[in-house]
């Protein structure tokens, strides 16, 4: 690299994007999602030149108004499981705008179990109740499965807390929680009868996880109660030697 293109290329990292000028709207939205730690936060999606502010330059070269497929570049395992359903179909033809039909456009909030309720909804309420319902029966079965994970991680704090070796613990659970992330893109293929029989087997191992744990504190904190009495029994015992022995010696003096 060049002494000139070296620099260019740290003026250029300094002015970082210009688009705010012309689109304070958009990149105010941005900023305020889940994108918002993205380094190229505009570009990144719709390429173009970031540090021009002359309108036909900074659109030039593989700028792309509407970049619905560019999802894909950075979450290529949903845009993955979305493929192969009923909505990348309905994108083909038009009928609805891909991605952003569910998750938004610039004001990308941070995706929640909640969406297969809303967007579900928005556009099957009037015709397909029953998917509006499929959609809400799965986003309770992820909470309920997110309770139960979470009582497994307060278990194991508790037992860590009463001096229980909880290694192995920690890795079990480590692991559930990375098989959930593996099974939660499933759901853009809207299968959901599939992708509900997925979340109950792996709730039922969490669950009998969580209750593992549990049974393991409650022997940890019956066991403190038996040592209280246990202790008062052999203080007594104690007392009972210490006063027989001085009885003795004062028979014997």
């Amino acid at each position: 690299m060049s002494a000139a293109a070296f620099l260019l290329s740290i003026f250029l990292a300094a002015i970082g994007e210009e688009c705010e000028t012309c689109h304070p709207g958009a990149t105010r939205d941005v900023a305020s999602t889940v994108h918002r730690g993205l380094e190229n936060r505009c570009t990144g999606c719709h390429g173009g030149d970031p540090a021009s502010f002359d309108e036909r330059r900074a659109h030039e070269g593989d700028f792309r108004e509407k970049p619905f497929t560019d999802c894909a570049a950075c979450h290529e395992t949903e845009a993955e499981a979305f493929g192969a359903g009923p909505h990348a179909l309905a994108t083909r033809t038009a009928a609805m705008r891909g991605c952003v039909e569910c998750h938004g456009f610039h004001e990308l909030p941070e995706p929640t179990h909640a969406l297969l309720e809303d967007a579900c909804a928005r556009c099957h309420a009037a015709d397909s109740p029953e998917i509006v319902e499929a959609g809400a029966a799965t986003a309770r079965a992820l909470r309920a499965l997110d309770g139960v994970l979470e009582r497994a991680a307060a278990t194991i704090e508790d037992l860590d807390a009463a001096g229980v070796p909880t290694r192995r613990e920690r890795e079990t659970l480590e692991g559930l929680r990375l098989r959930l992330l593996e099974v939660l893109p499933r759901q853009h293929e809207m299968d959901l009868d599939a992708f509900a029989l997925s979340v109950a087997g792996l709730r039922e191992e969490s669950e009998a996880f969580a209750a593992g744990g549990g049974e393991t504190l409650a022997g940890v904190r019956a066991r403190r109660w038996w040592i209280l009495p246990v202790l008062g029994i052999a203080a007594l015992n104690a007392l009972a030697i210490g006063l027989k022995r001085r009885s003795l010696r004062r028979i014997e003096s």
